[in-house]
């Protein structure tokens, strides 16, 4: 009797483990199926108005000159992009602490990037001062691109993906 009870207490745990392990599978290829369906990869601002992609590039250009802490950069998208980031998670029932990370991915990356351009444009005009400065504006765009990527979820990183 009482390994018949044992039994049954372990075909239940058994059960049990299977059927959550089947439904994370199943909420995860759900959630995957609508970051697939948000349109342009490596935008996760594509579904947005133009005037937030205008202000995310414009912020862009920001962080390229003058960069801010990681915390600042993500208050600061959430505060001015709050309508479209909720807009956005709405329709794709997506978290919006994701769209934000993925935004704040998107601008550390197009910053890193545009702080490697004027590196290299330094570096041929041969001037030691300009090269200094762009050395050291490329490795603060490179740490918060590193610390950025460090931070992501996995929602957002698939909406950043290239």
């Amino acid at each position: 009797m009482r390994a018949l009870t044992l039994g049954a207490i372990v075909a239940a745990a058994l059960a049990t483990a299977a059927s959550a392990q089947t439904d994370f599978e199943g909420m995860h290829g759900a959630r995957m199926h609508r970051l697939n369906s948000l349109g342009v990869p490596g935008r996760p601002f594509a579904g947005m108005a133009q005037a937030s992609q205008d202000w995310i590039a414009a912020e862009t250009v920001r962080q390229t000159q003058a960069p801010k802490p990681l915390t600042e950069l993500a208050l600061t998208v959430d505060k001015s992009l709050r309508k479209d980031i909720l807009q956005v998670a709405r329709a794709h029932e997506l978290d919006t602490h994701d769209i934000v990370l993925a935004i704040i991915l998107q601008i550390t990356r197009d910053a890193e990037t545009a702080t490697a351009d004027a590196l290299k444009a330094a570096r041929g005009s041969g001037d030691a001062a300009a090269i200094q400065a762009a050395a050291e504006k490329a490795a603060v765009a490179t740490e918060l691109r590193k610390q950025a990527l460090q931070v992501q979820t996995d929602a957002s990183l698939e909406l950043t993906r290239n």
